[in-house]
């Protein structure tokens, strides 16, 4: 369908590469993981952390959810910018 067609006609094409794309974005694995691992190390602090708060991970649940974030982004890695040929392409 060209672009005339789809204009007259009023069709439109769903969601072009919305999932794809997002998915692709280098932000998305690191970003899930640490939401993942913030959920994780604050429910290591609710139900097994430090009774007595002077554990300095498991005391304090900000810590905790910190260190669980910042250790699910190290687990899953980090991907830096992609890489070029010696064309520069």
């Amino acid at each position: 369908m060209d672009n005339i067609t789809r204009v007259k006609t009023g069709a439109r094409e769903k969601n072009p590469g919305g999932y794809r794309k997002l998915v692709q974005n280098r932000l998305f694995k690191p970003g899930l993981a640490a939401m993942i691992g913030g959920l994780l190390g604050y429910a290591y602090y609710y139900f097994i952390g430090c009774a007595s708060g002077s554990c300095p991970i498991t005391g304090n649940p900000y810590v905790a959810t910190i260190f669980g974030a910042l250790m699910a982004v190290t687990l899953v890695g980090w991907e830096g910018p992609e890489k070029r040929d010696d064309n520069g392409q």
